[in-house]
């Protein structure tokens, strides 16, 4: 028996004193709760206890905006603790939850804010949404406050939000894995896994497909030259679900790509695209 498998993937004291406070300190957090998929407003609990000897600005207030999938805005309040006047900047970062040091994996830094403050002032600042090219995934949001004094930066402050936050599409969905066999008879067998996730706060009712067209065809929905027949399943929010579909491939012996479907039914009669994947190798026959 052949077989062909594809697998497709997928100062100091300043500092310790904030990877205390994304572990502990921020753990009260508040939100205004918001129905089905739309924004919550989170407020995380920032400390604001003695300062540090080194500090010169300190976070006073950290909040964000966020849906079951993106996050929205992030809003922070800086106070200028000294008896002098102070510049710095301020950002926050998206990075892998249990990172020590999440500032050098971060998957997304946000621009760098400047701040210029008198003593005992405060400023507040407001920060967009990650880029679309933040990968997937789910996060840890953290704020920091650097100060800057003679042109030489130094850590001053930083807070980080406890609850984990998910960052990507509305449905994740993606085929990742294929293997070729062949049965007894000397049949090609095509196995594909879909990966799929429910990631707004609404259940809904799928149904999954692949096709296999030639390569560089515009509409492989409608001149594939085989369509699995498409299968439904339930999601639930937050759900992942792995299934593993094997089905016997007649086709000419050639290459072909392979794209995967995810529709939602919306109706009995009717079903609407929410998603596509294509897969990156094509799929050779004999």
């Amino acid at each position: 028996m052949k077989r062909r498998t594809l697998i497709y993937g997928s100062i100091i004291v300043g500092i310790n004193l904030i990877l205390i406070m994304l572990g502990i300190g921020a753990l009260l957090q508040s939100g205004t709760r918001a129905s089905g998929n739309e924004p919550l407003l989170v407020s995380v609990n920032v400390p604001q206890g003695e300062t540090f000897p080194a500090q010169t600005l300190r976070l006073t207030s950290f909040t964000y905006t966020r849906t079951s999938h993106e996050l929205l805005t992030v809003e922070l309040e800086v106070e200028n603790v000294t008896s002098a006047r102070q510049t710095g900047a301020v950002w926050y970062i998206l990075a892998p939850d249990g990172d020590p040091e999440p500032w050098r994996t971060a998957a997304y830094t946000a621009p760098e804010q400047a701040v210029d403050l008198e003593p005992g002032t405060r400023v507040k600042l407001s920060f967009a949404a990650p880029s679309a090219a933040t990968p997937e995934g789910e996060y840890r949001l953290s704020a920091w406050v650097h100060g800057v004094t003679d042109g030489q930066r130094f850590h001053s402050d930083g807070a980080g939000a406890p609850d984990l936050l998910y960052v990507g599409p509305s449905y994740s969905f993606r085929i990742t894995g294929v293997e070729q066999t062949q049965t007894a008879e000397g049949q090609e067998l095509l196995s594909v896994t879909f990966y799929t996730r429910d990631n707004t706060m609404t259940p809904l009712t799928v149904e999954m497909s692949y096709t296999l067209a030639l390569p560089g065809n515009p509409r492989p929905w409608e001149n594939a030259l085989f369509t699995l027949p498409f299968k439904q399943r339930r999601l639930d929010p937050g759900e992942p679900f792995v299934v593993t579909y094997r089905d016997v491939i007649d086709l000419p012996a050639g290459e072909y790509q392979l794209v995967g479907w995810l529709h939602e039914r919306v109706s009995d009669q009717e079903t609407v695209e929410i998603a596509r994947f294509v897969f990156p190798e094509l799929i050779t026959t004999q």
